[in-house]
């Protein structure tokens, strides 16, 4: 079992995401909205960012939290974005981490105890 953290960094995406992650046999995600502080810190006059910047969501990203059995189902949920035509290699989309976890418990799951 894998804890999975997926950075939507392009939000327009997100649809494409979660279809993804459901093709892949993904579900229970749970997601919050976020921001990068390194763009919303390099706009000096936040006041004034909506008159100059057409793009008024500068920053705005999303975090997905999920558990999953097998590393090939985030394997195959890229390989579902890039089927789709999104272009997740040269642009800045998405990022995917996965940990092994040690220890679950959860009314759905039961206690998972991988040192055992």
């Amino acid at each position: 079992m894998y804890f999975v953290y997926v950075k939507i960094i392009d939000r327009r995406f997100k649809e494409d995401i979660v279809l993804s992650l459901e093709s892949a046999g993904i579900s229970r995600v749970s997601y919050v909205d976020s921001q990068d502080l390194e763009k919303e810190l390099s706009n000096d006059f936040g006041l004034f960012r909506g008159f100059f910047d057409p793009d008024q969501h500068v920053g705005e990203q999303g975090l997905m939290f999920a558990l999953i059995d097998d590393k090939s189902q985030i394997k195959e949920m890229v390989k579902n974005l890039r089927a789709a035509g999104i272009d997740v290699d040269s642009q800045e989309i998405i990022r995917i981490l996965a940990w092994p976890v040690e220890y679950v418990f959860d009314s759905a799951l039961g206690e998972v105890d991988a040192g055992e």
